[in-house]
């Protein structure tokens, strides 16, 4: 008989869990696999014990298997608390409820950018194959802090990213409620404005009549605005105050950062035109009314 033992300092459950999800596997092949939990030294140890064809030894391919489960183990289930402890050493002036929303955004970072990190899942396999082809004893705690630095550095790159993310999230958001307040101070100048686009892509602001708002001016010749068009589109509509804004489909598909920034900023007073007249037919509305 072969007993493997892992002792591990985070996540238990999610390693027996995974453990016990390959038992049929091992079974399969014929050897007799058994799970054991205990506690040694304040430390929570699993037993893996495996017996063999006719008393043999585990087989290379079984140990092979078991590296798989432990590295995808610690791919995904583990990285929770070692995410904890580096913002724990690193962002520990963050207030509480702060550190939970990085700890959430990072953990979905990792999971999103997992799959162009596949070496680390390669790096990983590679050290648990060649420590279990020798040992049947791994300290998975000790493996991840002290041998698998680029391991580490990865979880650092995404709490970094998520912070960076939080930081920017958070000043928008006070940009934002700023911006309402301001908003709210303002004399409204026009009842409404209809934002749509004109034949040739450009921006348009139209009042409830259809006739282009002053306020616009020399702004219509939006070719000199490239890279600038949301936040004059922005900077604009705060000008003018309307009490209502409508934005039209084409605005809402080419232009929505500022839509969305404008639906925080104005709420209610915003509307999405999914499908009108100066939608199907700008144009010529435009035109009759506006400049040619």
């Amino acid at each position: 008989m072969t007993q493997l033992v892992f002792a591990v300092k985070h996540a238990f459950p999610e390693l027996r869990r995974r453990l016990e999800e390959n038992v049929f596997f091992f079974n399969k092949e014929g050897y007799g696999v058994s799970i054991a939990e205990k506690t040694v030294d304040g430390w929570p140890h699993l037993s893996v014990d495996i017996q063999g064809k006719n008393g043999a030894p585990a087989a290379p391919l079984l140990r092979r298997r078991l590296a798989e489960v432990l590295a995808d183990y610690i791919m995904e289930g583990s990285v929770l608390p070692y995410l904890s402890e580096i913002l724990e050493q690193h962002y520990f002036y963050f207030p509480r409820h702060e550190r939970c929303e990085i700890i959430d955004l990072s953990e979905k970072i990792w999971h999103r950018e997992r799959g162009k990190e596949g070496f680390l899942r390669t790096q990983v396999l590679s050290q648990l194959e060649e420590y279990l082809g020798r040992q049947d004893y791994l300290n998975i705690h000790g493996l991840l802090v002290f041998r698998l630095e680029k391991w580490q550095a990865a979880l650092r790159r995404c709490l970094d990213q998520a912070v960076d993310e939080f930081l920017m999230e958070k000043e928008y958001q006070e940009f934002i409620r700023l911006l309402k307040y301001f908003v709210q101070l303002q004399e409204p100048k026009v009842y409404q404005v209809h934002v749509a686009l004109d034949r040739q892509g450009n921006l348009v602001l139209l009042d409830q009549d259809y006739n282009y708002i002053e306020e616009q001016g020399e702004s219509a010749d939006w070719d000199d605005l490239t890279g600038d068009r949301d936040d004059f589109l922005i900077n604009t509509l705060i000008a003018v105050a309307p009490r209502k804004i409508v934005l039209h489909r084409q605005v809402q598909s080419q232009y929505p950062k500022a839509a969305d920034t404008l639906k925080h900023i104005f709420e209610k007073r915003v509307s999405l035109c999914r499908r009108c007249k100066i939608c199907q037919e700008a144009t010529g509305i435009i035109n009759l009314k506006g400049k040619h």
